[in-house]
Order: structure tokens, then C-alpha cells, then sequence
């Protein structure tokens, strides 16, 4: 077990047993994206650009800021990532401000500390403090982000594809009014339509499956339409005139 001192960096993963190959990269990528996705929240939707250190016969992956990253930025990350590992480890989802990309890795890395016959004890490190990492995590999460109830409507956003854990394509539309991307389940015949608009703005219309505080989790898709692009709107000097009675736009 890895003490504070053996910590050179402020962000780590202690791994307490030893994985096959193929559990350690998933691993390590759940880690790796649930740092990206909780830096990228307060840096414009970007992740900021780490470099990884790991020692030869350590258990430890660790995470530095890439030279590029300001100490500025650097400093409001590590206190982000932080505040969020603290919320996921008191089970306080309410106040991690984390949208549906982090959780699903912090759901992974907690479900990933179970193995056949036994579990895996990991720690999260964050500035020299420990938190343990388990499965309880992801039950939390699971029973948080769960479908409440459904009801049918429209939603307005960018229409996105992440890799879902199967290797497989998964929609999503994203809005800055919703802190969490909502997952879209399209049907097989809709299917090109959606890759035609991809990073597009679309309104979907369809039965929408919400969350307990009342937020959309996801959306059973029954039509899709593409929306315009902003430069596609007709300006103020377009429409200067259009409206009835001498009405005139300042």
C-alpha cells in the first residue's frame, strides 16, 4: 500500500493487485477519462493535456499537467478534480457538477474494482490524500441517474457520437442548458439521417426518459429534424422592414 510520501504527483491511481492485461487498460482508461471529462467542464468543454508517469515495478498511474497547461489552469483543475472525487466518494452526486461522460467513467473504475472471486482495491490520490475507490461508487451513481419517469416531447442540440463500452457508436445530443449529454436511441432507419447531421443542431421529438431532479437522461427517438446553423439566420438587415404597421428595428 502506497504511503503519502511515495506520491510525486497530484493526481494518481493506486492499483492494489495485480490485472490481467486487457482490465488493465480499462482501467487505465476509465481513469484517464474521468480526469478529462471533470478538467474539461471549467475549460470551455476541452480537456486540458496531461503526460503520464508510471515507475517500473509500481502499481501507481499518475497524471502531471503537459508543460503547455498554465499553472493557473493546472491549479483549478486539480481543484476540480478534487471536489469531484470527494462528492463521488460521500456519495453527494448533487454537488459534482459532472456531466454523463465523467460519471460513466466513474461508474466504470468503481465497477472495475470488482473481479471474479475477489475485488481490487484502488485509491484515488489527489494531492497527497487517499480515497478508495469501490464498487459502492458506481451503485450510487447507477441509482442516481436512473430513469424516473417518461413522458413525450422535443429536445434542441448538437447531435454527438462517443464510443460506448462495447466499442460500438452512441448518440448523444448535447445543449449548455443541460449539464449532462442525453443518450439517443435511434432507430435502424434513421440511422444515416443521424450521421448526416452529425455535430449538427437537431431536434428530436420522441418519449424522453427523465431523472429524478427532473433533468432528460435519454430520449427514444421517433423523428429528427436539422436545424440551421447560426450563420444560416437571417441577420437584423434581413428582416429590417418585414414587420406591419411602420414598425420600424432600431
Amino acid at each position: 500500500m502506497a504511503m503519502a510520501d511515495d506520491m510525486t504527483s497530484d493526481i494518481a491511481l493506486e492499483i492494489g493487485a495485480d490485472l490481467d492485461p486487457g482490465r488493465f487498460v480499462a482501467v487505465a482508461r476509465a481513469f484517464f477519462g474521468l480526469v478529462e471529462a471533470v478538467t474539461a467542464v471549467g475549460h470551455a468543454g476541452r480537456p486540458l493535456a496531461w503526460h503520464v508517469r508510471v515507475r517500473e515495478g509500481s502499481n501507481i498511474l499518475a497524471l502531471d499537467p503537459a508543460p503547455s497547461v498554465s499553472p493557473a489552469e493546472a491549479t483549478a483543475a486539480i481543484d476540480r478534480i478534487d471536489s469531484a472525487v470527494r462528492a463521488l466518494v460521500s456519495g453527494d452526486l448533487a454537488e459534482t457538477l459532472l456531466d454523463e461522460e465523467a460519471l460513466d467513467n466513474a461508474r466504470k473504475l468503481s465497477d472495475l474494482a470488482t473481479v471474479k472471486g475477489g475485488a481490487t482495491p484502488m485509491r484515488l490520490w489527489v494531492r497527497r490524500s487517499s480515497f478508495n475507490f469501490g464498487p459502492d461508487i458506481g451503485e450510487v451513481i447507477r441509482d442516481e441517474t436512473k430513469p424516473a419517469y417518461r413522458d413525450f416531447g422535443s429536445i434542441e442540440g448538437t447531435l454527438n457520437a462517443i464510443q460506448d463500452g462495447a466499442g460500438g457508436l452512441e448518440l448523444r445530443i448535447r445543449d449548455p442548458l443541460w449539464r449532462r449529454a442525453i443518450k439517443c436511441s435511434v432507430p435502424e432507419e434513421m440511422l444515416d439521417a443521424a450521421m448526416q447531421y452529425f455535430r449538427q443542431r437537431v431536434e428530436v421529438f420522441g418519449e424522453i426518459y427523465y431523472r429524478n431532479d427532473d433533468t432528460p437522461h435519454s430520449i427514444r427517438v421517433h423523428r429528427l429534424v436539422h436545424l440551421p446553423n447560426d450563420d444560416d439566420l437571417p441577420s437584423i438587415e434581413d428582416v429590417r422592414g418585414l414587420l406591419s404597421d411602420g414598425v420600424a428595428l432600431e
